[in-house]
C-alpha cells in the first residue's frame, strides 16, 4: 500500500500528464485551443489518471488496495477502469456558435438529443459551458449519513451545476423542488480540448452513492473536507475532440 499525505500530491498525479514544454514556447497563461467550429468526440474513453482513493488519513493509489475496495462494491465497479475502454456506438457533436455559444449533440442507434450551452468561464486550461435550459429536479428526503453523502458528491466536482431550489412540504416525500442549470467542462492541454468524465463514489457511515460521466474537474480541496468515515474513490477519464 502506497499512502500519500494529501491531495496535493494526488492532484499532481491528475496532471501530470498534462505537462510539457516550457515558458520559452509560449506564456503560460495563453489560451491557445481554438473554441469555434465543430467537434467530434473521438473513440475511446482514456484511462488518463489514476483511481485514487481519498480519506482523512491521505490518498491511496495503489493498484490492490483499490481493486479490493471496489471488488466489494461491484455495483459502482464499472464506472472506474486502469484501461482505455472503447465509446461504443454513442455520437457526440461539438458546435461552437458565435463567441459564446456551443451546441452539443448526442446520439445512439434509436434517439439524438440536441442543447445549447453558453461559455461562461475561458480559462488556458479549461472553459465552462453552460446549459441554457433548466431542467426540473425534485430532490428526495435524505437524512443521516445519505445527506453526508450528497454533500461529498457534490463537491467532488469543480464546477458545480446551478440550482435554484424551493423547500417541499415532508408530505409529499420530497425535500425540494430544484431547477437546474447543467455545467459541462472541457480541458484543454495546449491546442487540445478534451472531454474530462469524473467518476466518484461516496461512502460515509453505511451510507454510499457513485456517479461517472460528468464533465467536469476534480475539486483538489475535497480531502480537506473528509472526516472519520468518510471515503471517496474519484478517478478522470478523457475522451478527445477531433476535428
Amino acid at each position: 500500500m502506497r499512502l500519500l499525505p494529501s491531495l496535493a500530491v494526488a492532484a499532481a498525479l491528475l496532471l501530470a500528464n498534462c505537462s510539457g514544454g516550457t515558458n520559452d514556447d509560449f506564456s503560460p497563461r495563453a489560451i491557445l485551443y481554438d473554441a469555434t467550429g465543430r467537434y467530434h468526440a473521438g473513440p475511446t474513453i482514456y484511462a488518463s489518471s489514476p483511481i485514487l482513493i481519498l480519506t482523512q488519513n491521505g490518498v491511496i493509489n495503489d493498484k490492490p488496495r483499490v481493486d479490493r475496495f471496489l471488488a466489494r462494491r461491484p455495483w459502482a465497479a464499472g464506472y472506474f477502469s486502469h484501461t482505455d475502454v472503447p465509446v461504443g456506438n454513442a455520437t457526440l457533436t461539438l458546435t461552437f456558435r458565435g463567441a459564446n455559444q456551443a451546441t452539443i449533440t448526442t446520439g445512439t442507434p434509436t434517439a439524438v438529443d440536441s442543447f445549447r450551452t453558453e461559455i461562461t468561464e475561458r480559462e488556458p486550461d479549461y472553459l465552462v459551458l453552460r446549459q441554457l435550459d433548466t431542467a426540473r429536479v425534485m430532490k428526495p428526503i435524505t437524512t443521516g449519513c445519505m445527506t453526508r453523502v450528497n454533500q461529498l458528491a457534490e463537491a467532488v466536482l469543480q464546477t458545480r451545476h446551478d440550482q435554484t431550489c424551493q423547500a417541499m412540504s415532508p408530505v409529499t416525500g420530497y425535500s425540494q423542488y430544484c431547477q437546474v442549470r447543467r455545467v459541462r467542462v472541457l480541458k484543454a492541454r495546449k491546442k487540445d480540448l478534451t472531454i474530462p468524465l469524473v467518476s466518484c463514489l461516496v461512502q460515509s457511515g453505511s451510507c454510499q452513492s457513485a456517479y461517472t460521466g460528468e464533465w467536469n474537474l476534480l475539486n483538489e480541496s475535497v480531502q480537506s473536507l473528509l472526516g472519520a468515515g468518510d471515503t471517496v474513490v474519484v478517478q478522470e477519464r478523457e475522451i478527445q475532440l477531433l476535428r
